[in-house]
């Protein structure tokens, strides 16, 4: 009866995020980047501008800004998981083409903020919460996640790692960044571990873990070098990712090339242990 409930919720599982995402499709938002990614000839600036034009139009609407912030970065993520990492990189300067735009409301003459304070576009309003929400929808302790599920979820890491090797980092501040998401790869490297009675890394985790390395390696050992602090709020310090957790992690991936895992997943693992060999050595 467990096992019937559990393919139960699967599949209404699935149900939903097929009807998510076909409606994610309809926006106008999703467009701009879908051309973005289909069309050779489509450029950034002009893909930037266009979000730019909903911008203006929506803030002079009664509606005002309402989920046109949430509706961009939901079709950025969704467009990221449909395609492969070798085609991010428009995706990745989008980003950082979209933050340099200061919008300015017509009203106050004042920079535009959305309803949590945060201005349009500099401080990329919902894409924080969005990616964090996109994140916490796979298990990736879940043997039973689909082939298909797997692969979005880590084409949806790999643009957040390259999005993260790609930031200008001040490390003399340390306010975080909109854009550095490399701290969340720690929730992927804890996922190593074995969690005994015989109880190994999924593939998926396995991959998870190297794509954080082969992607965004160098920005986990600048954040290792730098003494980067994440997540210090109050009297909490927060947490400094260290040398010995590079080693642990290392030592983490050879301990599993000599398990019995798929090929593919080999191959990463082993593009990682390269990764982390070369930007160590810098």
């Amino acid at each position: 009866m467990d096992n019937l409930s559990s393919s139960e919720s699967k599949l209404a599982r699935q149900k939903g995020r097929l009807e998510y995402c076909q409606n994610i499709t309809k926006y106008p938002e999703f467009k701009i980047l879908q051309k973005l990614i289909q069309d050779p000839h489509a450029s950034v600036a002009d893909a930037v501008q266009q979000t730019l034009n909903i911008t203006t139009n929506v803030v002079a609407s009664e509606a005002g800004l309402g989920v046109h912030p949430w509706h961009t970065f939901v079709a950025l993520l969704e467009i990221a998981k449909q395609t492969s990492p070798d085609e991010h990189t428009k995706l990745v300067e989008y980003v950082f083409r979209l933050q340099e735009e200061t919008v300015i409301d017509e009203t106050t003459g004042e920079p535009l903020k959305d309803s949590d304070g945060l201005l349009v576009w500099k401080e990329l309003p919902a894409f924080g919460y969005t990616a964090h929400d996109d994140w916490n929808e796979f298990d990736v302790s879940d043997t039973e996640n689909t082939p298909e599920e797997s692969k979005r979820w880590l084409n949806m890491i790999t643009f957040l790692a390259q999005l993260s090797s790609a930031a200008e980092i001040d490390y003399t501040n340390l306010s975080p960044s909109d854009v550095d998401f490399s701290f969340w790869s720690l929730w992927a490297f804890n996922e190593l571990n074995p969690k005994g009675d015989g109880i190994f890394p999924t593939d998926a985790a396995i991959r998870a873990a190297s794509v954080w390395l082969i992607y965004a390696g160098d920005r986990l050992w600048a954040n290792i070098k730098n003494r980067k602090v994440f997540n210090k709020v109050g009297n909490d310090p927060g947490t400094v990712i260290t040398r010995e957790m590079w080693q642990t992690w290392k030592q983490a991936l050879v301990s599993i090339k000599s398990t019995s895992i798929h090929e593919e997943a080999r191959k990463l693992v082993d593009e990682a242990l390269d990764k982390m060999s070369r930007v160590s050595a810098e």
